[in-house]
């Protein structure tokens, strides 16, 4: 989306927001990059109409998530597609009590458990806003943090 189309729209779609649009165009999904593994993508234009939508009821999180086991098939994995599948945990510190927040903090580092390059690239992936980590870890620190 170029810039002018962006700054149109941006104050409409909201993260977690609900809205109509309107006058849309459907493309193929074969760009670089692709976060689904839909046949095809909607793209918003000059003539797009945007108009947000109160509905409490309304669901809030719709996913297109593959099976794990389908992560190895060659053939129903395309080359750009993004896919997360994290390693091991290599460090970490004590949970921490952030009283704020009423919450519980804990640092670690992690590195793939196969280091993956495509055409000489390693990307790198900040995980900050990481909202639900699943972790299958026996230390005890990892169920003091779980814990608390």
């Amino acid at each position: 989306m170029n810039m002018d189309l962006f700054k149109k729209f941006e104050q409409h779609l909201v993260e977690g927001g609900l809205c109509r649009i309107t006058h849309l165009l459907v493309k193929d999904n074969d760009w670089k990059g692709k976060t689904t593994t839909n046949q095809h993508r909607l793209s918003l234009y000059r003539d797009s109409k945007v108009l947000e939508l109160k509905c409490s009821n309304f669901p809030s999180q719709m996913h297109d998530l593959k099976e794990f086991h389908e992560l190895t098939i060659p053939k129903k994995n395309e080359p750009y597609q993004l896919i997360d599948v994290i390693g091991r945990v290599t460090s970490y510190q004590q949970p921490t009590k952030m009283p704020s927040l009423k919450t519980s903090k804990m640092d670690f580092k992690m590195v793939d458990t196969r280091v993956c390059e495509y055409k000489g690239e390693m990307k790198f992936q900040n995980t900050y806003h990481v909202t639900q980590l699943i972790d299958n870890g026996d230390d005890d620190v990892f169920h003091q943090f779980r814990n608390s």
